[in-house]
């Protein structure tokens, strides 16, 4: 729930690569100003893995297990922090978006969250 502090801790086998992923991914929706996201303290924890897989694979959010995959290929900083941003923002409720640039949009790896990305999670709160 995007409403409370969340946590995203890196796995132990993340590479420095991966920690620096998420922690960008984290910064980029809370440069929003509205999440609470962070990799340590209390919070609301959030399972992240990383995982080889096909090239044009890029995350995964599983809402039966709340569970958020990456792949484990991707090697550029800059889409890692995107993909972990995304799939966060599953995990955070939000669905594929594809009548607008956003975060969600399906196979993103260069938008950042939006002002309207921001906007429906202030949404989702506020229901």
């Amino acid at each position: 729930m995007p409403c409370g502090p969340l946590v995203v801790a890196p796995p132990e086998s993340a590479s420095d690569l991966q920690r620096g992923g998420i922690a960008q991914g984290l910064e980029l929706w809370n440069a929003r100003g509205f999440t609470q996201l962070k990799t340590e303290g209390d919070g609301e924890p959030i399972a992240l893995s990383f995982r080889k897989a096909a090239v044009f694979f890029h995350g995964f959010y599983d809402p039966e297990t709340g569970e958020v995959l990456i792949n484990s290929t991707i090697d550029d900083p800059n889409a890692l922090a995107i993909v972990v941003a995304h799939e966060l923002g599953h995990a955070m409720g939000l669905p594929h978006v594809e009548d607008r640039t956003s975060v969600m949009n399906p196979g993103n790896l260069t938008v950042t969250p939006t002002a309207e990305d921001d906007a429906q999670l202030r949404k989702r709160c506020a229901q």
